[in-house]
């Protein structure tokens, strides 16, 4: 039998500027896995671009190491999600879809 340990809450957010504290790669959280054993990976993207003009590739760190530098503030602008019933809209749905048997 497989015991799954309870997950722990990641520190980190997405959108959040951070700072690696073993390398000292900067950048921004662009996303966040979390492993079958509780731990958290976090995707940080820097915000220089390549020489060619082509943005950076995604680099992935433990959620330990990250030392955040500025909290992401989300925009008052930002897509709000609407409420139907006791449900948020959006994501797989639980009814089969016309078509798709």
């Amino acid at each position: 039998m497989i015991k799954v340990l309870p997950s722990k809450e990641c520190r980190v957010s997405l959108g959040d500027e951070v700072r690696d504290t073993v390398t000292g790669f900067k950048g921004i959280v662009v996303c966040r896995i979390e492993w079958f054993n509780g731990c958290w990976r976090i995707g940080v993207q820097s915000k220089k671009m390549k020489t060619d003009g082509v943005p950076s590739d995604i680099v992935y760190f433990d959620d330990t190491q990250m030392e955040i530098t500025t909290k992401f503030k989300k925009s008052p602008l930002a897509k709000k999600v609407k409420e139907v019933g006791n449900k948020s809209t959006g994501g797989p749905r639980c009814e089969e879809v016309r078509g798709m048997r």
